[in-house]
């Protein structure tokens, strides 16, 4: 039978050598890609100022139905639970 203490102890010991095993272990270099600028601004600028209009539109549509279901489903929730 181990005792609770030389477990911890064992414990301890896989630990550190764990991190040894770790830090002895190569590391991978990160690489360096540099972008284009005409890359960046081709993705960026992908979208006309229409297309982004609607998007936003259609987001801004979402967020308002989303409230007013949240609106109702809380009257609905004050008006069943606290008669």
């Amino acid at each position: 039978m181990i005792t609770r203490k030389e477990y911890q102890n064992s414990q301890k010991r896989n630990s550190i050598d764990d991190d040894f095993i770790k830090r002895d272990e190569p590391v991978e270099q990160p690489t360096l890609k540099r972008t284009r600028p005409e890359e960046k601004k081709g993705k960026a600028h992908a979208m006309t100022t229409e297309q982004k209009t609607k998007r936003l539109g259609r987001r801004l549509n979402w967020a308002i139905a989303f409230l007013i279901l949240a609106i109702i489903v809380v009257y609905l929730i004050l008006i069943y639970v606290n008669p």
